[in-house]
């Protein structure tokens, strides 16, 4: 008999503890997970991002859906305030299917803390608010939250056959800006959101949402024993006119069907800080100068790139530097009176007609004469790391000039060029180079090579598998 008694005294307990009978108002629980938090805050966490959207261009009338998701896991250290997260970002559109695995290291650097983001390789550096915790990244304290804010889903008791209370909040502004701000970060610094897929191509619009537009209905499943959070779903509003205000009003037309997030909070455990991999450093500083538009390693070689794709040439025998940039590189020949010029590109298919555009417009742009005495050839052209192509242009009368292309890159996703074009002549318009010449000049191009330090990078945390 005392036995029974004490097993209905415990589940009366624990029912007592459950929203919707009397015993527990939204601020009464709220300060419970807040004091639960403060005492054992979450060590490891599983999250999900489902975005859909519709772009149409109001000049074709082209409509485009796009669907986003993100799927990852993350584990953080508070002594020190340390983070790391593993995330696959897919992009769907068109019919291509564009996966981005994305990882994020936020640990203190000095009296800094620092963002190390690898996207697809590619190591990017970015210095961290100093009054934003590394935990702060994708959760929403709605325990935070004025009492008037909050409210206990009454009719929820459980969470996937758990006992769970279930307070609701709604948010907006920068408690929307410190969970998701840092996803469109990194989605666009992959270079998925580029060329005005979605958000736009320009990383410093993607600091320029309106966020008190946006607000968020937050749930959060909690431990009834432990007030610790199970479960955070998330489901925005509002977002659709913040990123049109991105996309230029007018100029693009923007829907947002959907936009829907859940972190499933898996440890409270203490873990280890993250430790940034070997060489990460070295590449987020090169990263960082190719992206400021100087591609010169200082050893002979430049890097240049397109959308996270490298390619290194080195500079040919004879030629002075004439110009650079993130995406080019031209060195000429005074004795020659001869410039070659190399680029980056990137493609969506090796069709894409704004490429082949820019290839038969280099008549008009070099002899300021559309209809001058040009005439189309195609040779292959093979070097030690690629097969050049010669296609769009040659001028062997009043003008000398050549186009040549190659892929140097070719994934699931996109065609990845460098283009070489040969203006031979200048001022006198000659042409005398040689084939041998030609082959010289292409075999300047080279399989990017990334610092040295970087090739024996340590392992990554070996918990967080995706």
């Amino acid at each position: 008999m005392k036995r029974k008694a004490a097993g209905l005294a415990l589940v009366l307990a624990m029912v007592l503890a459950l929203p919707g009978c009397g015993a527990m108002t939204p601020e009464k629980l709220a300060a419970k997970v807040k004091q639960a938090v403060e005492e054992n805050p979450y060590s490891q966490a599983e999250m999900e991002m489902i975005m859909e959207t519709s772009v149409v261009d109001p000049t074709t009338g082209i409509e485009m859906d796009v669907g986003l998701q993100l799927n990852g896991q993350m584990r953080v250290s508070y002594e020190p305030d340390t983070l790391y997260e593993k995330v696959e970002l897919t992009i769907e559109m068109m019919g291509l299917r564009m996966p981005t695995e994305v990882e994020i290291y936020i640990l203190p650097e000095g009296d800094k803390t620092v963002s190390y983001t690898n996207i697809a390789g590619s190591w990017l550096w970015s210095e961290v608010d100093p009054s934003t915790q590394a935990s702060d990244s994708i959760s929403i304290a709605i325990w935070d939250l004025p009492p008037e804010q909050l409210a206990i889903n009454e009719e929820v008791t459980e969470l996937e056959g758990a006992p769970a209370a279930c307070l609701t909040g709604q948010v907006t502004g920068e408690e929307i800006a410190n969970a998701v701000g840092f996803l469109f970060n990194s989605m666009g610094g992959s270079g998925q959101l580029d060329d005005g897929m979605l958000i736009g191509g320009d990383q410093d619009e993607l600091d320029d949402i309106d966020w008190e537009k946006v607000s968020a209905q937050v749930t959060t499943y909690v431990d009834p024993e432990t007030y610790l959070p199970l479960r955070e779903e998330i489901t925005f509003s509002g977002l659709e006119d913040a990123l049109s205000d991105m996309l230029g009003g007018e100029e693009v037309s923007f829907s947002l069907e959907k936009m829907e997030m859940s972190v499933d909070y898996t440890s409270y455990e203490p873990v280890d800080p993250c430790v940034l991999p070997e060489g990460a450093k070295a590449a987020a500083d090169q990263s960082q100068r190719l992206m400021d538009g100087d591609p010169d390693n200082g050893d002979g070689t430049f890097t240049i790139q397109e959308s996270g794709y490298y390619v290194d040439v080195t500079a040919p025998e004879g030629y002075e530097l004439d110009m650079t940039n993130y995406d080019e590189v031209d060195f000429y020949s005074e004795e020659l009176d001869r410039l070659v010029c190399y680029q980056m590109w990137r493609t969506s298919d090796s069709n894409d007609l704004f490429f082949w555009d820019m290839v038969s417009e280099e008549e008009t742009l070099y002899t300021g004469d559309s209809t001058g005495s040009s005439r189309i050839e195609f040779e292959v052209i093979p070097t030690e790391n690629y097969r050049f192509c010669l296609d769009g242009y040659t001028y062997q009368d009043e003008y000398a000039g050549k186009n040549y292309y190659a892929w140097v890159n070719l994934d699931d996703q996109f065609y990845n060029w460098v283009l070489v074009r040969i203006y031979d002549g200048g001022s006198t318009m000659d042409s005398s180079i040689t084939r041998e010449e030609l082959v010289e000049l292409l075999e300047q191009v080279h399989p990017y090579q990334p610092p040295e330090e970087d090739q024996g990078m340590g392992t990554r945390p070996e918990e967080l598998q995706l």
